[in-house]
C-alpha cells in the first residue's frame, strides 16, 4: 500500500503535465494570446480553460482559420495540429504564416521570439 501512495504522490496533475510537455492545452492558450495580439482570436475567457474548453478551443480554431490555417486543438498533452493548404505544418510555421501576413520580413520571422508564447514549438 505504501508504494501506491508514493506513486500517487509523485503523479503530475494535468496542469503540471501540460507545462512539462507544453502540448495541447498550453499550446492553445499560447495560440490564443498570439492570435489576439494580431487580431485573429477573440476569446476573452478566464482560466482554467477546462471549464469552458469547447468555447475556447473553437475560438482559437476560428482565429487560425481567419489567418488561413486549419488548426485542430488538443486537450491535455497532445500537440495541436496545424495545416496550410491541406498540408500539415509545424506550430512555428503556422506562427510564421501569420507574421508574414502582418508584414514581417523573413529576417524578422527568423529572429522572432517564439518562446514568449506558451506551449512547445
Amino acid at each position: 500500500m505504501a508504494d501506491e501512495k508514493k506513486i500517487a504522490d509523485e503523479m503530475l496533475t494535468e496542469d503540471e503535465l501540460n507545462q512539462v510537455v507544453g502540448g495541447g492545452t498550453m499550446q492553445t492558450c499560447g495560440d490564443n494570446d498570439f492570435l489576439q495580439k494580431f487580431g485573429y482570436s477573440h476569446y476573452e475567457g478566464h482560466y482554467p480553460w477546462n471549464v469552458s474548453w469547447a468555447k475556447a478551443s473553437t475560438s482559437v480554431d476560428k482565429g487560425w482559420s481567419e489567418a488561413g490555417i486549419t488548426c485542430v486543438t488538443k486537450w491535455g498533452c497532445s500537440d495541436n495540429l496545424y495545416f496550410l493548404n491541406g498540408k500539415q505544418i509545424s506550430r512555428k510555421e503556422a506562427f510564421a504564416h501569420v507574421l508574414r501576413q502582418k508584414g514581417f520580413s523573413e529576417e524578422q520571422i527568423a529572429s522572432y521570439d517564439y518562446g514568449q508564447w506558451r506551449g512547445s514549438f
